[in-house]
């Protein structure tokens, strides 16, 4: 019990929470879109 650090464990946790949560809302597929379409349209200027 000792090696474990629950610390890391929680924080591993929460970001799985959260990813969860902006995938279930959609915003990935959101992100993603936005991405190709600046692809498509030939709009990426660097």
């Amino acid at each position: 019990m000792g090696q474990i650090d629950f610390r890391t464990l929680a924080v591993l946790f929460c970001l799985m929470s959260v990813m969860a949560g902006l995938q279930k809302i959609g915003i990935f597929r959101w992100i993603a879109q936005m991405l190709l379409g600046r692809v498509k349209s030939g709009g990426v200027s660097y």
